[in-house]
């Protein structure tokens, strides 16, 4: 049986999750199988994103919260996991969260921990607004240079 890959960009409604997949269907694929790779999407695209490649490629970023999901208008930790990809060891790494249609930020400031070789907690993270937000991990390189990892989140 003759298939074909149909790469599928997948935008998550209210949530401004972006999941990216690939959904395999026949040429003349009937309702049915339609239906069914729409529910495998819709599945896919309500996960949030937690893992990132850093801008230039040199660290694999993941994040997790606690409590999860992040609440309104309430302080919540922010885990960090980096994994060096090809990138020098780090300096340093910051966290900071922006409202992209807003045009600002948080009104608190965090203090980042390290907990592990390669652990950082960010505590003191408070977004007081419903709606989109980027999380922003800037990952200070030891050769000076500045790479950054995004996350796209949404707060109710």
């Amino acid at each position: 049986m003759n298939r074909i890959a149909t790469r599928a960009a997948l935008v998550g409604g209210a949530c401004g999750v972006v999941a990216f997949g690939t959904l395999s269907l026949r040429p003349h694929a009937g309702i049915d199988e339609l239906q069914a790779a729409a529910r495998v999407a819709e599945t896919r695209a309500a996960a949030p994103v937690t893992v990132q490649l850093s801008s230039l490629g040199g660290y694999r970023v993941s994040y997790s919260a606690e409590p999860a999901p992040i609440p309104l208008n309430e302080p919540f930790e922010l885990g960090l996991h980096v994994d060096r990809v090809a990138g020098p060891a780090l300096r340093a790494v910051n966290v900071r969260a922006e409202m992209p249609e807003h045009s600002h930020g948080m009104n608190t400031e965090t203090v980042m921990h390290r907990r592990a070789p390669d652990g950082y907690v960010a505590q003191g993270m408070l977004l007081h607004m419903a709606g989109r937000w980027s999380m922003l991990v800037d990952l200070h390189r030891a050769d000076g240079i500045i790479e950054r990892a995004a996350f796209d989140v949404a707060v109710e």
